[in-house]
Protein backbone atom coordinates (compact mmCIF):
# COMPACT_ATOMS: atom_id res chain seq x y z
CA UNK A 1 0.00 0.00 0.00
CA UNK A 2 1.44 2.70 -0.75
CA UNK A 3 2.34 5.42 2.61
CA UNK A 4 -0.04 8.86 1.97
CA UNK A 5 -0.53 11.11 4.95
CA UNK A 6 -4.03 10.85 4.59
CA UNK A 7 -4.38 12.98 7.61
CA UNK A 8 -2.29 16.03 5.73
CA UNK A 9 -4.28 15.37 2.74
CA UNK A 10 -7.52 15.57 4.05
CA UNK A 11 -6.57 18.97 5.73
CA UNK A 12 -5.45 20.20 1.84
CA UNK A 13 -9.01 18.62 0.60
CA UNK A 14 -11.36 20.93 3.21
CA UNK A 15 -9.93 23.35 1.09
CA UNK A 16 -12.92 22.62 -1.63
CA UNK A 17 -14.67 19.53 0.35
CA UNK A 18 -14.91 20.98 4.18
CA UNK A 19 -16.81 17.34 4.97
CA UNK A 20 -14.26 14.92 3.67
CA UNK A 21 -12.74 12.71 6.60
CA UNK A 22 -10.49 9.71 7.38
CA UNK A 23 -13.60 7.24 6.68
CA UNK A 24 -13.53 8.79 2.76
CA UNK A 25 -10.51 7.31 2.19
CA UNK A 26 -10.10 3.89 1.04
CA UNK A 27 -7.22 1.10 -0.43
CA UNK A 28 -8.17 0.55 -4.30
CA UNK A 29 -8.37 -3.03 -5.59
CA UNK A 30 -4.62 -2.01 -7.27
CA UNK A 31 -3.40 -1.31 -3.70
CA UNK A 32 -3.60 2.68 -4.14
CA UNK A 33 -5.20 4.71 -1.72
CA UNK A 34 -8.26 6.48 -3.04
CA UNK A 35 -10.93 9.24 -2.41
CA UNK A 36 -14.80 10.14 -3.77
CA UNK A 37 -15.15 13.30 -4.33
CA UNK A 38 -18.43 14.90 -5.30
CA UNK A 39 -18.86 17.94 -6.94
CA UNK A 40 -21.76 19.74 -7.75
CA UNK A 41 -22.57 22.15 -10.92
CA UNK A 42 -25.28 24.19 -11.05
CA UNK A 43 -26.37 27.39 -13.79
CA UNK A 44 -26.40 27.61 -16.97
CA UNK A 45 -24.07 24.32 -17.89
CA UNK A 46 -25.19 22.21 -15.07
CA UNK A 47 -24.80 18.90 -15.29
CA UNK A 48 -25.84 18.10 -11.91
CA UNK A 49 -23.11 16.14 -9.59
CA UNK A 50 -19.92 14.32 -10.70
CA UNK A 51 -18.35 12.00 -8.55
CA UNK A 52 -14.83 11.81 -8.98
CA UNK A 53 -12.50 9.38 -7.54
CA UNK A 54 -8.95 10.96 -6.61
CA UNK A 55 -6.23 8.05 -6.90
CA UNK A 56 -3.23 8.52 -5.07
CA UNK A 57 -0.58 6.58 -6.83
CA UNK A 58 2.99 5.38 -6.17
CA UNK A 59 5.37 8.14 -6.09
CA UNK A 60 2.83 10.96 -5.23
CA UNK A 61 3.33 13.58 -4.41
CA UNK A 62 6.00 13.79 -6.74
CA UNK A 63 3.64 12.40 -9.39
CA UNK A 64 -0.24 13.38 -9.69
CA UNK A 65 -3.20 11.90 -8.35
CA UNK A 66 -5.31 10.13 -10.91
CA UNK A 67 -8.77 12.04 -11.56
CA UNK A 68 -11.72 9.26 -12.41
CA UNK A 69 -15.21 10.41 -13.22
CA UNK A 70 -17.44 7.92 -11.87
CA UNK A 71 -20.55 9.53 -12.51
CA UNK A 72 -21.89 10.55 -14.92
CA UNK A 73 -20.61 9.05 -17.75
CA UNK A 74 -17.78 11.63 -19.88
CA UNK A 75 -18.02 11.76 -23.42
CA UNK A 76 -14.85 10.48 -24.73
CA UNK A 77 -15.20 13.28 -27.56
CA UNK A 78 -14.24 16.05 -25.20
CA UNK A 79 -10.74 15.37 -25.64
CA UNK A 80 -9.33 15.92 -22.42
CA UNK A 81 -9.35 12.62 -20.61
CA UNK A 82 -6.67 9.80 -21.21
CA UNK A 83 -8.72 7.12 -21.72
CA UNK A 84 -11.61 5.27 -19.94
CA UNK A 85 -11.39 2.23 -18.18
CA UNK A 86 -14.36 -0.18 -17.22
CA UNK A 87 -16.92 3.40 -18.05
CA UNK A 88 -14.93 5.77 -16.07
CA UNK A 89 -13.38 8.81 -17.60
CA UNK A 90 -9.16 9.10 -16.68
CA UNK A 91 -9.15 13.29 -17.03
CA UNK A 92 -6.54 15.36 -17.99
CA UNK A 93 -6.90 18.28 -15.58
CA UNK A 94 -2.82 19.37 -15.28
CA UNK A 95 -2.90 19.93 -19.50
CA UNK A 96 0.42 19.24 -20.66
CA UNK A 97 2.64 20.75 -18.07
CA UNK A 98 4.79 18.90 -15.60
CA UNK A 99 3.46 18.10 -12.42
CA UNK A 100 5.27 19.93 -10.03
CA UNK A 101 5.82 18.52 -6.26
CA UNK A 102 4.74 21.90 -4.75
CA UNK A 103 1.25 20.65 -5.72
CA UNK A 104 -0.84 19.37 -3.19
CA UNK A 105 -4.39 17.40 -3.33
CA UNK A 106 -5.95 21.24 -2.61
CA UNK A 107 -4.20 22.22 -6.33
CA UNK A 108 -5.75 18.80 -7.99
CA UNK A 109 -8.95 18.78 -6.53
CA UNK A 110 -8.90 23.00 -7.72
CA UNK A 111 -7.75 21.52 -11.32
CA UNK A 112 -10.71 19.05 -11.07
CA UNK A 113 -13.43 21.01 -10.39
CA UNK A 114 -12.39 23.28 -13.09
CA UNK A 115 -12.31 20.43 -15.47
CA UNK A 116 -15.54 19.26 -14.64
CA UNK A 117 -16.88 23.09 -15.18
CA UNK A 118 -15.28 23.10 -18.72
CA UNK A 119 -16.60 19.86 -19.49
CA UNK A 120 -19.81 21.10 -18.72
CA UNK A 121 -19.70 24.57 -20.83
CA UNK A 122 -18.05 21.70 -23.52
CA UNK A 123 -20.88 19.41 -23.35
CA UNK A 124 -23.58 22.58 -23.82
CA UNK A 125 -21.51 25.20 -26.47
CA UNK A 126 -18.85 22.65 -28.01
CA UNK A 127 -15.92 25.24 -26.82
CA UNK A 128 -14.00 23.82 -24.25
CA UNK A 129 -12.70 27.30 -22.77
CA UNK A 130 -10.23 26.49 -20.06
CA UNK A 131 -6.66 27.47 -20.16
CA UNK A 132 -5.04 24.73 -18.36
CA UNK A 133 -1.75 25.89 -18.68
CA UNK A 134 -3.04 29.45 -17.66
CA UNK A 135 -4.81 28.25 -14.46
CA UNK A 136 -2.40 26.15 -13.29
CA UNK A 137 0.63 29.31 -13.23
CA UNK A 138 -2.41 31.17 -11.58
CA UNK A 139 -2.63 28.11 -9.15
CA UNK A 140 1.31 28.90 -8.61
CA UNK A 141 1.92 32.50 -8.36
CA UNK A 142 -0.78 32.46 -5.24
Amino acid sequence: MPTIDVDQEIRELRGHFPNVSRSDFYELDNGNIGVVLEISTSGQYSLGTFEVLLEFPPGYSDVPPNAWVNSPDVDEDCGHIYHTVNGQAKICFTANKKWDTQYTSYDAAAMVKSWIFAYCQWEYTGDWGWNEAGFIDYLINT
